[in-house]
Parts: C-alpha cells; structure tokens; sequence
C-alpha cells in the first residue's frame, strides 16, 4: 500500500509539473505574440532578453529593434525614419537649455541599458566567439531645427551631467558605469579602439545623427563592471568609422 501511495504522489507532481510547464508557454506566448497592451519596442526587447537568459539558449529569440528618438524645441527630424519617438525640450533660450538635452542623452542611455539587462544577463550564451564583439543599436538619436540652433555639446559636459541624480538614489553614471567618479571612467573606458580620454573629447554636434550603443565582448572591456563581458553604453556619431572604433562583428538588433 505505501509503495502504490508513493508511486501515486510521483504521479500527481509529474502531472502538476507538465500543467505548470504548460500554462508558464502558454503565459509567454500570450505575452510575446498576442502583444496585450501594446507593449513598446522597448518592452518587447527586454522581455526577449530575459526570456533568452533563462532559457539558457534553448528557449527564445531576442526581438530587439533599433529605436528612433527625435530630440525637440518643437518641430520634427525630417531625416529621421518616421516611427519616431519625440523627445520635447522646453527651450527658454538660457543656460539651462544644454542642461536639459544633456539629461535627455542620459535618459536615452538609460533606457538601453535597461532593455539590455543592466550588465546582468547574457543575451547571447555560447554565440560570442572569441574576441568578437556584439553589438546593440538601442536608438538613433536626432536634433530638430530649434535644437539644432543650440550648437553643440562637448562629451565632457554631457559626463558631468551624468552626475545629476537619476532617480533620487543613484546617478546616471553610477547606474550606467557603476562610478560616481568621472575620472574612474574615463581610466577605465577601453572598447575597440575607443579610449576613455578621447572619448571625452568628442562634441556631439546637433546637426548629426548619433547612436546609442551596447553589446557583448569574449573579452573583458570594462573594468568597472564586475568582470563581465559587456560593452558599456556609448553615444557615437552614427558613421562607418564608429563601428569600426567599437569593433562590431555583428548586431543584435533589427532597424
């Protein structure tokens, strides 16, 4: 009698198991393809992005798209593709105008490194091959006319802009770099051929189009992440010669 008992409970849990297994596929269909409410691109990648880690490469397709931000005074970014996300400046035509474009650029970086995983997730298992390096475009990043007007802004000023509290408990460049010391950064930003004193370098310069990208290494690019494997989200000048600065051998995400 207690053996059929225990044969029987073995039954039950194997039976709850497969019911378990079902509903959590049937969840993930209804959440994946049926789409309920209209959950954004960036939604959608990051759900992928999770369902591909804990599947460990047996379950799941990454379904990331590269985002379209429009960063306004206004008007509009006629060169950019037309499924586009406007960002509105409020301009005052005053110091705090640069400021107010430099926390947009952190928020964007923000957003991609949270579709991404934050450093925490491998969204691409055993597919990195040794030294290649992964690549994400989260956004192509636009300036309108009135925005346009403004100039520029140098890395610089956008780094130590970063340093505004993003949430009221950590600042932008401690949840992207995990440092609040811009000097610690910029020693320890080595990616391709993109260096942290040069990096800062740069201008970003309104009447171009920019990217915001991330992305996977074999190697170790990023000291201050914990030693993992992941390349930190940069904004680039969205042209040949960046991708071939970060090394790119592939992208992850469809246009």
């Amino acid at each position: 009698m207690l053996k059929n008992k225990i044969g029987e409970i073995t039954t039950q849990q194997i039976v709850m198991l497969i019911i378990l297994i079902v509903s959590f596929a049937v969840i993930l269909i209804f959440i994946f393809v049926l789409n309920p409410g209209k959950l954004t691109d960036q939604q959608i990648c990051h759900n992928s992005v999770i369902l591909v880690d804990k599947g460990e490469g047996l379950v799941g397709n990454l379904d990331c798209r590269t985002g379209y931000t429009c960063i306004s005074g206004g008007g509009n970014c006629p060169d950019l593709a037309s499924k586009q996300t406007k960002v509105k400046i409020d301009l005052k035509n005053d110091i705090n105008d640069k400021k107010k474009i430099v926390e947009s650029l952190a928020e964007e970086m923000s957003n991609c490194w949270w579709e991404f995983g934050e450093g925490k997730i491998d969204y691409v298992g055993n597919a990195v091959a040794f030294s290649d390096n992964i690549c994400a475009v989260c956004s192509v990043v636009s300036f309108d006319k009135e925005v346009q007007a403004l100039g520029s802004v140098t890395y610089q000023e956008l780094y130590e802009g970063m340093n505004k509290l993003k949430d009221g408990r950590q600042t932008y460049l401690k949840y992207l770099y995990n440092t609040g010391n811009l000097v610690d950064f910029t020693n320890n930003l080595d990616v391709g051929n993109i260096k942290g004193e040069d990096y800062l370098q740069r201008t970003i310069d309104f009447s171009k189009e920019y990217v915001v990208v991330t992305g996977l290494s074999e190697e170790r690019v990023f000291g201050l992440l914990g030693g993992g494997n992941y390349i930190p989200v940069l904004i680039l000048e969205k042209d040949k010669q960046s991708y071939e600065d970060l090394g790119c051998d592939e992208f992850l995400t469809k246009a």
